[in-house]
């Protein structure tokens, strides 16, 4: 097929001779010119020669009784295809211009070309432009389409977009609006976000290593995925997320904004730029902050609803008083830790293996599920007060040369109901003590 041959600049579409039924119909349209190889994709190259050359009323740009929006949607997506850069891409828009088609287009009442069903145009790498005033109903696919730099001002959306691996895509337009999830998953050279972005949905923006900044005041109704973003230093204030917030492995991140809300979970692992967070920082879910090496305290009044994971924080000296963990609390691997606030209450499991600055347990220690302290070399006692619904790990507790008497009063994991662990290997108690737990024959406990 060859499209430049009858497109000479000094004719117009209406205007350009009808060479022969590769290049117009009987109605001189640009996007009927193909064979149906070329514009319908399902289409025979056994079909009747009389099934190219259809009357007005069987045109595909015409299939409606409204005939003036339909000319000018046809127009519109003419002149389109009439200005792609090569011949190459002029091919490539036809197949665009003929899903279009298929779907389902018209021009609504805003002026926009409005195609009606869900566009799948991923892998089209020769396209480096789409139509301008776009509105697809349903999702829109264009993933692999590494000729984009940009996308058509005030695009919209109702459904998904899809742009992973759009490795070209620098900017993106004003007003874009996505009903569903909106897709950047590895488009290294997107630098920027747009003012009055909308996202219904999700907005996974996973390994884009270029983005430094993000749109004041933005908001995403559901999950926010920045994980990989290395470049990333900064997060607009008052930003809220309806769900989850994945800033794992951003470590250009100093800081985190003032008035940030994240409805659940938010993971800061290997942010290891941030040593503190906003005193007011509400997570409606879990908060994980393991290997957050620069981190040295945590504010006062964290609201964290569920766990609290701070594995291998190894610059955290202080924990906070009156914090309650409704979940897990994971401490393990934070050297610089020397003590825990008194009364604390862990709703799950406490993990402080490996926990070597930490002499002492604190008092009125209540923990609903299994106390790990694995490798607490410097712990020398357990306090008597300390109540542990499940398992028991004080593997490799060196210093520990004593047991308190609720020891040997020990019953069964009271979560499960199944025989509680309790593992003493490489302690520092002595064979006489062993041998006493054993002698106890308690049916609950395995030592």
């Amino acid at each position: 097929m060859h499209l430049k041959q009858d497109l000479q600049p000094s004719q117009s579409l209406q205007e350009q001779p009808r060479r022969s039924s590769e290049v117009r119909n009987s109605e001189g349209n640009l996007l009927s010119q193909c064979s149906p190889s070329c514009v319908n994709h399902s289409a025979s190259s056994d079909e009747p020669a009389s099934d190219m050359r259809r009357p007005h009323s069987q045109n595909i740009l015409n299939q409606s009784t409204d005939a003036e929006p339909q000319l000018s949607v046809q127009s519109r997506l003419d002149d389109w295809v009439r200005h792609a850069p090569t011949e190459e891409e002029q091919a490539v828009r036809v197949k665009v211009a003929s899903q279009f088609q298929n779907a389902g287009v018209r021009i609504d009442e805003n002026g926009r070309i409005h195609v009606e069903k869900s566009i799948d145009l991923s892998r089209y790498s020769g396209l480096t432009a789409l139509p301008a005033h776009l509105r697809v109903d349903g999702d829109f696919n264009l993933s692999g389409c590494t000729g984009l730099t940009t996308l058509p001002d005030n695009l919209i959306v109702s459904g998904d977009l899809y742009l992973y691996s759009c490795r070209g895509l620098i900017v993106l337009p004003n007003d874009l609006s996505v009903g569903g999830t909106l897709d950047f998953f590895n488009c290294k050279s997107l630098t920027a976000l747009p003012n009055n972005l909308i996202v219904g949905g999700d907005l996974k923006l996973f390994g884009c290593v270029g983005l430094t900044s993000f749109p004041d005041n933005l908001s995403v109704g559901q999950r926010l995925n920045l994980s990989r973003c290395t470049s990333l230093m900064a997060l607009p204030e008052n930003l809220t997320v309806g769900e989850d917030l994945d800033l794992s492995g951003c470590t250009g991140l100093m800081a985190l904004p003032n008035n940030l809300i994240v409805g659940k979970d938010l993971d800061l692992s290997g942010c290891t730029g941030l040593t503190t967070l906003p005193d007011d920082l509400i997570v409606g879910g879990s908060l994980n902050l393991s290997h957050c090496t620069g981190l040295t305290a945590l504010p006062d009044n964290l609201i964290v609803a569920r766990s609290l994971y701070l594995y291998n924080c190894r610059s955290l000296m202080v924990f906070p008083e009156h914090l309650s963990v409704l979940g897990a609390l994971n401490l393990s691997s934070c050297t610089g830790l020397t003590v825990l606030p008194d009364n604390l209450i862990v709703g799950g499991s406490l993990y402080l293996s490996n926990c070597t600055g930490l002499t002492a347990l604190p008092q009125n220690l209540r923990v609903n599920g299994n106390l790990n302290l694995s490798n607490c070399s410097g712990l020398t006692a357990l306090p008597d007060d300390l109540i542990v619904s499940g398992d028991l790990d004080l593997t490799g507790c060196r210093g520990l040369t004593a047991l308190p008497n609720w020891f040997a009063t020990l019953g069964r994991n009271e979560n499960d109901g199944d025989i509680r662990q309790v593992d003493l290997t490489g302690t520092g108690l002595s064979e006489t003590i062993l041998n006493r737990l054993s002698d106890l024959n308690n049916p609950h406990v395995q030592f």
